[in-house]
């Protein structure tokens, strides 16, 4: 789904040796998973929706490799992965104002300038979860049979 997304907006996969996969920088950002702790709760409990968490912030930050312009740093090349780039000066002075810096000191365009391949993807995914979720609510329950593992499907996403 991603490369044919991808495509359909000129970008080529690139295919790296396992020299290069080697010799990319580590990551430098771990993501936070915790398990819950059962018992009881005297306070009131927060419940997030993790599952939709990364995609909800992907969408809403624009975070792609095609919208990322880098990171903040004194050196003109930066390193996407297994890929060394230079930032064109001049969007970043004309769009100073609107990039998004992450943590982690990466900058992305926001999505009125340039919509990202994976924030649409994920959008294309939750809408039709959500579609085919409403489609179950109008069958009856012998026909929903028929949709289940379609829905799962969407629902794994």
């Amino acid at each position: 789904m991603f490369l044919r997304l991808a495509h359909s907006q000129n970008y080529v996969a690139i295919s790296p040796g396992n020299n290069q996969v080697a010799s990319q920088p580590a990551m430098e950002c771990i993501p936070l998973v915790m398990e819950p702790e059962s018992g009881f709760y005297g306070d009131p409990v927060v419940v997030l929706d993790f599952q939709s968490l990364y995609p909800s912030m992907i969408i809403a930050y624009n975070l792609c490799f095609c919208t990322c312009l880098g990171k903040v740093s004194p050196s003109r090349e930066n390193t996407l992965g297994v890929t060394s780039y230079l930032p064109d000066p001049h969007i970043l002075r004309d769009l100073k104002d609107q990039i998004f810096l992450a943590p982690n000191g990466a900058m992305y365009v926001p999505p009125k300038v340039s919509r990202g391949i994976l924030p649409r993807l994920l959008e294309e995914i939750l809408s039709t979860r959500i579609m085919v979720k409403q489609a179950m609510k109008k069958l009856a329950p012998s026909q929903q049979v028929l949709y289940r593992d379609t829905r799962k499907c969407y629902l794994l996403c």
